[in-house]
């Protein structure tokens, strides 16, 4: 380090201490944040007023004779009268009317003799449930679009506020991360770091209100299909108030053990992606796998921050060059790692697999040619190895195929 670099370093951490401890800064992303929930929730009212109630009244009614428990009890099927398997369409009320001497039970709903059971499902799919009616196999309840589906203005709204959530929780990962491998460099990169974490800060507000607004939306956007008690309870807006809840939760703990203000590390790092953006692959499954989702929104912060920094090299407080171009090549790998895989078909796998294993393999020989400073480097090779690991499994999968085809 030349004397003009040390007698820069102390300055310059100095500064970024005061960039990412600013309270002013923080409270204005607070209010910003508040401010956006409430034109959140005025545009969901909006879209609910202009989103017509679409449910249908329909009772789709089956019954459970006398005698049944006595034929469960030797080993008789019930099938003529209950089927496993029941079907009813989004909207309607399936109802199970009990008529036997004895109770019998759904999942966590017990029937005395003469009560009934009836539910409202807003969301298609097969629902499985434990029942004294077929003990070894269960009672599964399936259930159809139906003639009024869901599709509406607040329905979309709910898809924009989750896109978004995706999308900001994403870019909390890639600037926490680029900050983690260029606090400590040079006096550009330390600052360029400092930027990276006051838009980490800025953006941290927002993750629980866009979650939140998503699952309200969602709600409401079943609730045209079902009434609100339903509504709530379906596995899509389950999903969502699940992913709103753990969000509010996850912020609020890494408040107080991660702060922001603190050196970035790789395990801070890990546990903001598994914390905050996990959540969302709950409401993506099965179309997207919690690793892949991970993967993929990392490697989108990764090329976010790579942006920033190239809009600004050069600047004062812009990253070098070479930062910019690290950061986009480990970005490019970790999305590349985490395109979901081909459902099926050894072409597809084939020409995947190839693909990722040969960015990895491109990333490795650049960093033997051009090693970067430690943090970018132990950055770069994580991602070469996902994406090499992942066109490895790939190949691996399409070989399989292939052999067992022949």
């Amino acid at each position: 380090m030349t004397p003009t670099e040390a007698q820069r370093t102390p300055a310059t951490m100095s500064d970024t201490a005061a960039k990412i401890d600013d309270a002013p800064r923080r409270a204005r992303a607070v209010r910003g944040a508040l401010a956006f929930a409430v034109v959140g929730a005025v545009a969901i009212a909006a879209a609910a007023r202009l989103d017509p109630v679409r449910r249908a009244t329909r009772d789709d009614v089956y019954t459970i004779p006398p005698g049944t428990a006595e034929r469960v009890a030797r080993g008789e099927s019930v099938a003529d009268v209950l089927p496993q398997r029941v079907g009813t369409t989004v909207g309607n009320r399936l109802i199970v009317v009990n008529h036997d001497v004895q109770d019998h039970a759904f999942g966590p709903f017990v029937l005395a003799p003469g009560q009934r059971w009836a539910r409202q499902f807003a969301v298609v799919g097969d629902y499985a449930m434990d029942c004294t009616i077929y003990p070894d196999a269960g009672f599964n309840v399936h259930v159809e679009p139906g003639p009024t589906p869901a599709g509406g203005p607040t329905l979309r709204l709910h898809q924009l506020f989750l896109m978004a959530w995706l999308f900001a929780a994403a870019a909390v990962a890639g600037m926490h991360l680029a900050a983690a491998t260029t606090l400590d460099g040079a006096p550009a990169e330390t600052a360029f770091a400092a930027r990276m974490l006051s838009f980490s800060r800025a953006v941290r507000p927002f993750l629980p209100v866009l979650a939140v607004l998503s699952a309200v939306a969602l709600g409401t956007a079943l609730a045209r299909l079902v009434p609100w008690r339903s509504a709530l309870s379906g596995t899509a807006s389950l999903d969502a108030w699940f992913a709103a809840v753990w969000t509010l939760a996850a912020v609020l703990v890494m408040r107080r053990l991660l702060p922001v203000s603190t050196k970035p590390s790789a395990w801070n790092l890990s546990m903001w992606a598994l914390v905050v953006l996990w959540p969302a692959s709950r409401i993506l499954v099965p179309t997207v796998g919690p690793l892949s989702l991970l993967l993929v929104l990392t490697g989108t912060g990764l090329l976010a921050a790579a942006v920033v920094g190239q809009r600004t090299a050069g600047a004062a407080e812009g990253a070098p060059p070479s930062v910019v171009g690290w950061l986009a090549a480990a970005g490019i790998a970790f999305v590349v790692a985490g395109v979901p895989l081909p459902p099926t078909g050894i072409t597809p796998r084939l020409v995947a697999g190839s693909f990722d294993l040969a960015i990895g393999l491109a990333l490795v020989v650049a960093l033997t040619r051009a090693a970067p400073r430690v943090e970018l480097a132990r950055l770069g090779y994580a991602a070469a190895f996902a994406a090499g690991a992942m066109g490895a499994f790939q190949l691996a999968l399409a070989a399989v195929g292939g052999v067992m085809a022949g």
